[in-house]
């Protein structure tokens, strides 16, 4: 579940054409990187997509072609800066 409370901003690095969609590698804060686990959910400009892998100041994620057909994400090029969100946890304050 996402509040829609924006977390933290990031910056598109690349996008790599995978066989079902994009990957896209983002760069953000530090902290919010660190909190991050695999296959944790994070809205990328409203969208739910799948922590792949992260380290440092960045993580990457996955959008499969239907994401891309119902978002803009597909037309995004490095440089674009996103509104980041982590999902919120279990018990987590609203």
């Amino acid at each position: 579940m996402f509040t829609g409370l924006i977390e933290a901003t990031g910056t598109l690095l690349s996008v790599r054409t995978q066989d079902q969609g994009v990957r896209l590698s983002i760069k953000t804060d530090k902290r919010l990187v660190s909190e991050l686990t695999l296959g944790e959910s994070v809205a990328v400009d409203g969208a739910c997509l799948t922590v792949v892998d992260f380290g440092g100041d960045q993580f990457e994620v996955e959008a499969t072609a239907e994401t891309l057909s119902c978002t803009t994400l597909g037309t995004k090029t490095a440089g674009h800066k996103f509104h980041l969100e982590r999902a919120l946890p279990l018990g987590g304050r609203l």
